[in-house]
Parts: C-alpha cells; sequence; structure tokens
C-alpha cells in the first residue's frame, strides 16, 4: 500500500511542476549591421545570454565587392562556443541563416565568420522556456517558405534578407505577414541590404506558408525558417512519468 501510495504521489508531484511550464518567449532583441568583408568578425563583446533557454542569431548578408558572390556564413561562437546553424539560404546576393545555443551561460563575445560581404545585419534574440535543440526547417529564394511544423505549441523564426535589385539595390522595405510578428524590422544599411525577422507561436502541428511583402519584383531575397520547440505538455509529462514508474516495477519484479 505505501509502494503504491509513493508511486501515486510522484506521478501527481510530475503532473504539478509541469503544469507550471510557460510558452515559448523571445524577450530581447539586439539589432546592428556588422562589419564588410571576410573573416571574423565580433558582433557583440561581452554580451551576457545568461538569462535564456536559447541564443538565437539570425543573420542577413549581401554579395561581396566588385561583384563576387556572397557566401554563406560558415559559423558562429558565443564566449568561444559554437553555435548550431539551424538554417541557412545563400541566394547571390543575398544570405540569411540562423544559428542557436541552447543554455548559454556567462557572458562571451559573438563573434561570426563570414564569407565576403558588403554589408551583414543581424538580430541577437534571446528565448525563453524552449526545450533543446530545433524542429523543423526550411529556406527558400523567395518572399515566402512553407514549413510543416512538429509538435504542439511550437516558435516558428523566419529571417529574411533583402539585397535589392541586383547591380542596384536599394532593397525595398518589407512587412511579416500574419500570423507572423516583427521581432526585428528593416535591420541594415538601406544602400545594400536589409534583415527582418519575425515568429509566430503554432499551437498545433501543421503545414504553413510564412511570408513577407513588400520585396519589389526584381529584389534578392533569401529566407531561411526554423522551428524552436516548447517544453512538453503536461499530460506529456505525466504519461512519461507513469511509463518510466511502469518499466521500473517491471523490472524490479524482474
Amino acid at each position: 500500500m505505501l509502494k503504491r501510495t509513493s508511486t501515486i504521489l510522484a506521478i501527481l508531484a510530475i503532473t504539478a511542476l509541469s503544469a507550471n511550464a510557460a510558452p515559448i518567449s523571445v524577450d530581447s532583441v539586439t539589432t546592428g549591421t556588422g562589419s564588410g568583408g571576410a573573416g571574423l568578425k565580433t558582433i557583440a563583446a561581452a554580451f551576457d545570454a545568461s538569462g535564456a533557454s536559447k541564443l538565437v542569431i539570425a543573420l542577413g548578408g549581401e554579395h561581396g565587392f566588385a561583384g563576387t558572390s556572397g557566401g554563406n556564413f560558415n559559423g558562429v561562437t558565443y564566449g568561444g562556443v559554437d553555435l548550431t546553424l539551424a538554417a541557412q539560404n545563400g541566394d547571390d546576393p543575398a544570405t540569411a541563416a540562423i544559428f542557436y545555443l541552447d543554455n548559454p551561460g556567462a557572458a562571451g563575445d559573438i563573434v561570426v565568420s563570414q564569407e565576403n560581404h558588403n554589408s551583414s545585419p543581424y538580430a541577437i534574440m534571446l528565448l525563453s522556456n524552449t526545450a533543446a535543440g530545433h524542429g523543423a526547417v526550411a529556406d527558400a529564394n523567395s518572399n515566402a517558405v512553407s514549413l510543416t511544423t512538429t509538435t504542439a505549441n511550437s516558435l516558428v523564426m523566419v529571417a529574411i534578407d533583402n539585397a535589392g535589385p541586383d547591380g542596384g539595390n536599394f532593397p525595398a522595405a518589407l512587412t511579416a505577414d500574419s500570423p507572423l510578428t516583427e521581432d526585428a524590422d528593416r535591420v541594415g544599411n538601406t544602400r545594400w541590404n536589409t534583415l527582418d525577422v519575425a515568429s509566430a507561436i503554432i499551437v498545433s502541428p501543421s503545414t504553413a506558408t510564412y511570408s513577407f511583402s513588400g520585396a519589389a519584383a526584381s529584389d534578392s531575397l533569401a529566407i531561411a525558417a526554423v522551428e524552436f520547440t516548447a517544453i512538453p505538455e503536461p499530460a506529456t509529462m505525466g504519461l512519461l512519468a507513469i511509463g518510466g514508474l511502469a518499466l521500473l516495477r517491471r523490472r524490479r519484479r524482474a
């Protein structure tokens, strides 16, 4: 009887704790424009992301000087720790990329490794209540991207770089379409290229198109999207607890 009571109390405790799980939120956004050229570029010194469950960095790029190809972003570090590349699209002359780091820890420099760009706008975002890793990803050479989310209450984040008409620049201003909400609006040097970042909470797994309006027909666009998943819901946590306890009991009998 005592064992049975202990088991029930354990399940109730786990369920009660998980019931307090909060939705994913974008707590802060820091924007700016990195220097041009190839190599290692420090975009933020002694940046403090220690209170976040996930550090996310969206990057935009525009092809290098003298018409050379822009190429990709090769990596990002925070305090010397490599971020994970979630999604990237490099449609010369535009490039868009999203990197992230779970539980980033103490303050550190954010350094970007890039190929030759005229201009590299960025958005540094701190997220709360995310599970480790990421879900679905997608990218396109367009103002829109299709993504199929995999879990309930996930956050879809989309970054788009507009490098303007090839050879002409001066990109048009973009606006995030519903259900997206702008996190970073027209960041960068409007002579070369601009970066927009937007996100949305998706309640149920589904396939949807995420888009931005306002681009000119001749604009060069690169778009990248990633799903960040939420901490499991209370019902899921309860089922996991029950399954784990049942397995433990079976092993003890064996």
